[in-house]
């Protein structure tokens, strides 16, 4: 089964764009998340899900029920069950 490689700030491979936006996430959330990693391999697409990720999670244009419905409406499309 293929895998997406998963990149790392401190990784030789990783481009520098995707390097920094890994090392502000980690200092922003004390973790590294797959996902993340996992876009790094296209930084600009990394780049265009944290504009995303901000404006779902952390802007205050949605309100909390908005929110919920995003989580719940891209669970369901994408089969998730967690």
């Amino acid at each position: 089964m293929a895998r997406i490689p998963l990149c790392g700030p401190d990784d030789l491979e990783t481009e520098p764009k995707a390097k920094a936006i890994l090392s502000a996430v980690h200092d922003q959330f004390g973790t590294d998340f797959n996902v993340i990693k996992a876009l790094a391999n296209h930084p600009d697409a990394l780049e265009a899900f944290m504009a995303l990720q901000g404006e779902v999670y952390t802007s205050k244009r949605l309100t909390p029920g908005q929110t919920e419905i995003a989580y719940y409406t891209a669970a369901v499309a994408n089969s998730c069950h967690y």
